[in-house]
């Protein structure tokens, strides 16, 4: 027997590690790393107890809350509710001490929402892949489709997450918590809304793909409008040139 958590695990994790180092491998140097890890261990352990008290007390996107309430209201209390608790869950993590009023906290934002996407998302995933890996992995037709849907939406989910936790980053740095905590939950609401519609009973690879272009959407925004913002300019035009010289010789 396969473990529908085992696969998810993988299909979750290791993008959600590639992220990580995407995001951050140009800014080292400018991050302390052990801040970064502790960042990262506490948004593991924040995404994983958000998600079992969303699954377990909340349920707004469950059908008992669709019945109880209406396809509107499962809706916004799934894209707004949760985008809020979430950004707010992210402040409580960033406006500690540690984080607070530091110049480089938005770094420490994304490894936090890294480490918060990938345990929230694990359980989406797993479920959207367990028709498929029990009792037996299915790798033909349905199950690899379903294989490459659990990727992109967990891909996305853990995207939207990052780009998120680094307004709040950016908010907690300035000193401005409740700031960057609405920034960040508005910047999640596409992304959870998105998760409504798959979880309401409409999953397939259209809804995952759009998860995992508005992710990337809001990760490269995150990154360009905050994080660039954070390295000195002879850093960035050295950037640059690294970007254009890549370029060419791709081409």
């Amino acid at each position: 027997m396969v473990s529908a958590n085992l696969v998810a695990s993988v299909l979750t994790l290791l993008p959600a590690m590639g992220i990580l180092f995407w995001i951050l491998h140009r800014y080292e140097g400018y991050f302390e790393q052990n801040r970064l890890f502790f960042a990262l261990t506490l948004g593991i352990f924040s995404g994983l107890l958000l998600r079992f008290l969303e699954v377990y007390m909340f349920q707004f996107e469950s059908q008992f809350t669709v019945a109880a309430t209406g396809l509107f209201f499962s809706f916004l209390y799934t894209a707004v509710g949760y985008s809020l608790l979430e950004a707010l869950a992210n402040q409580a993590v960033l406006g500690f001490r540690k984080f607070r009023t530091r110049k480089d906290t938005p770094y420490y934002g994304a490894s936090l929402g890294v480490g918060f996407g990938a345990m929230w998302s694990l359980q989406v995933v797993t479920v959207l892949i367990q028709p498929v890996t029990e009792p037996a992995l299915v790798l033909s037709g349905l199950g690899a489709a379903k294989l490459l849907e659990g990727i992109l939406l967990g891909a996305g989910l853990v995207l939207a997450h990052a780009g998120a936790a680094i307004w709040v980053g950016q908010g907690s740095g300035e000193g401005k918590l409740w700031r960057g905590t609405m920034v960040g939950a508005l910047w999640l609401v596409p992304a959870l809304g998105i998760y409504w519609y798959v979880v309401a009973g409409s999953p397939g690879l259209l809804p995952a793909l759009a998860m995992a272009a508005y992710g990337l959407l809001a990760l490269t925004q995150a990154q360009k409008r905050v994080l660039d913002t954070i390295v000195p300019p002879e850093i960035r035009d050295m950037v640059r040139k690294e970007r254009r010289r890549a370029a060419r010789k791709s081409e």
